[in-house]
């Protein structure tokens, strides 16, 4: 299949009037049933927000975002030059689950993810403050090499996820000048 555009993709907030999330397949079980068996009461209960991307009336991918604190090292908090008078935790806005389908594989669906994460979370940074995009990326080199990909940096691992971290700063000072 070639490259999509995001002209090619809609995008929807989870409900129950979505379509069908059953024949959704990616590459992690587990984002297969956390879309299906939880996405939609996690919303429900104000735990998380998920992000649909159809293509046709079909979901291709999907994300989840939550808020969360974090709490940076003095050594990370200098190489993003962050001086918090508030404490050691950061406030920030964690992608809680990113999958694309395995269909559209090579399509540019994981590019189209991403833009659309940033310009939710800079419509979010004018209503609520963050400092730091977060992300538990799973601890396989195709999920590294994308956030890494995006300036997210690496923190140290924790059991079977690799914490990391994006300045959310920059973001947002591209998206005023380019007038979003």
């Amino acid at each position: 299949m070639p490259p999509l555009l995001i002209s090619d993709i809609t995008f929807q907030e989870l409900s129950a009037d979505s379509p069908a999330l059953q024949s959704f397949t990616c590459e992690e079980a587990e984002l297969c049933d956390f879309l299906v068996d939880d996405a939609l009461s996690d919303a429900e209960n104000c735990y998380s927000k998920t992000h649909l991307l159809l293509h046709n009336g079909t979901v291709i991918g999907y994300f989840s975002l939550v808020s969360d604190t974090v709490t940076l090292s003095r050594g990370v908090k200098s190489k993003f030059g962050i001086r918090y008078r508030y404490g050691d935790n950061i406030p920030a806005l964690k992608i809680a689950r990113l999958a694309r389908s395995d269909l559209y594989k090579g399509c540019g669906i994981g590019d189209i993810i991403m833009q659309r994460i940033l310009q939710l979370a800079y419509e979010q940074s004018k209503i609520s403050g963050f400092r730091v995009l977060t992300v538990d990326a799973k601890d396989t080199q195709m999920a590294l090499e994308y956030y890494l990909r995006y300036g997210f940096r690496r923190g140290n691992k924790k059991r079977d996820t690799i914490p990391m971290y994006l300045d959310f700063l920059p973001i947002r000072d591209y998206f005023r000048s380019e007038n979003v």
